[in-house]
């Protein structure tokens, strides 16, 4: 399927590994539990899908839309994420190991407890995050925007990368 609307399906607990549905548009569809490694969901509409506990390792969801997906407990290591936009999105406990986040929008993102180890985050925005109790050990941040981000017991050793607080907007 190529640029194909399929909003609202149930695919939960499928095992489908390496499936290709760029540009599709999934909005609301439940991959709960799914195995999606592998998979190519480049410029896809996932807003507000439910993925809890799926499986993304090494997938591609480059400039793909998940705003207010719910994401808690997922494993994407080593997913290509570029330019995606999480806006809203719960990304609690999930484990995004290595992943490429590169310009990522993911303003009030929730990633309680969340493992961005080694995460390529250039010029992510992370502004409004919920990041307490995260790990983004060797996380690049370089120009990253952390403004007002909720970081109690995270480890976040690269934050002097990142952009500094903007004193207008403190």
């Amino acid at each position: 399927f190529h640029r194909t609307t399929m909003n609202k399906s149930n695919f939960a607990g499928e095992m489908l590994p390496g499936l290709a549905l760029p540009g599709c548009h999934l909005a609301e569809s439940d991959f709960t539990g799914c195995d999606l490694t592998g998979a190519n969901l480049k410029q896809c509409g996932l807003v507000g899908c439910i993925l809890e506990g799926a499986k993304l390792d090494g997938a591609i969801l480059a400039q793909a839309v998940m705003s207010g997906a719910k994401m808690a407990g997922m494993s994407a290591q080593r997913a290509d994420m570029t330019q995606a936009i999480l806006v809203g999105a719960d990304v609690s406990g999930a484990d995004l190991s290595g992943a490429r986040l590169w310009q990522v929008a993911a303003e009030k993102l929730k990633a309680k407890g969340t493992r961005f180890v080694g995460c390529e985050m250039t010029y992510a925005d992370l502004s409004h995050a919920e990041l307490e109790q995260a790990d983004l050990t060797g996380a690049t941040l370089f120009r990253a925007v952390l403004h007002e981000i909720k970081d109690a017991e995270a480890r976040i050793p690269n934050r002097r990368a990142a952009l500094p607080p903007d004193a207008d907007r403190s």
